[in-house]
């Protein structure tokens, strides 16, 4: 096993690039030169320090996996969504108290984090994955827990004011007929447009949409769909005000 993730692995919190008064943060340090040589470091080590490391840790272990490995980072990103264990942060002299999922939630959403960022160029977690989203699930779980479409939902919700405009038209205009409904309530809650105008486009279009509450699962129409929420806020259980 690497020394240095061994040496991650005890990590008691998140940490920022300075701590205290400006000093370097060993942890990030550590982080960093793992980065560097992340090429080269087996994958095997890193589900490891998934499986073996701390609440930091678990946070440190996906955001590592993501540069090395983009679709299997996405993937522990997701795990972490529903990850409520506490984990304390540190950027200069400041310490607070977060979550797993809310860390989670804010990489999955924007692409970064404090000092820790995705690659130039590539799209945050959240469009890669509401642009092939397979059905428009609501905060109603199964029996498997919520559906995993709901979380990365709520993970840009919570960080709407965050997102960019731009991917969020691309997403309504390119993903599918459940990620179009997703970015359409995006667009509302984020303020860029008011609900009429984020789901006009979606009143005139007749694709099938697979729909999500609970255990139970309906056909509909994504027009049907828009036009509830356009005069109801709502469809079914799917309310965005309900979101927590």
């Amino acid at each position: 096993m690497d020394k240095d993730i061994v040496a991650l692995s005890k990590a008691k919190r998140f940490e920022g690039k300075a701590i205290g008064e400006g000093a370097p943060s060993a942890t990030y340090k550590l982080f960093k030169n793992l980065e560097g040589r992340i090429s080269t470091l087996p994958t095997g080590d890193l589900m490891w320090l998934t499986a073996h490391g701390t609440a930091a840790s678990r946070i440190y272990s996906a955001l590592l996996t993501r540069s090395k490995d983009p679709k299997a980072g996405s993937h522990l990103l997701m795990e972490l969504l529903d990850d409520d264990s506490p984990v304390e942060l540190q950027d200069g002299c400041e310490v607070m108290t977060s979550s797993v999922s809310d860390i989670g939630s804010k990489f999955v959403a924007t692409g970064s984090f404090m000092n820790y960022e995705d690659a130039k160029g590539m799209k945050p977690v959240y469009f890669e994955q509401l642009l092939t989203a397979e059905q428009f699930a609501d905060h109603i779980g199964g029996e498997g827990g919520r559906y995993l479409e709901f979380m990365i939902f709520r993970a840009a919700l919570k960080n709407v004011k965050q997102l960019k405009r731009e991917d969020l038209d691309l997403l309504r205009k390119k993903a599918t007929p459940a990620g179009r409904l997703y970015a359409a309530s995006l667009l509302e809650a984020g303020g860029f447009e008011p609900r009429a105008r984020a789901l006009a486009p979606l009143l005139a279009d007749k694709s099938k949409v697979r729909y999500m509450s609970g255990c139970t699962g309906i056909d509909a129409k994504v027009d049907e769909v828009a036009q509830k929420i356009k005069d109801t806020g709502k469809f079914i259980n799917f309310d965005v005000k309900a979101v927590e």
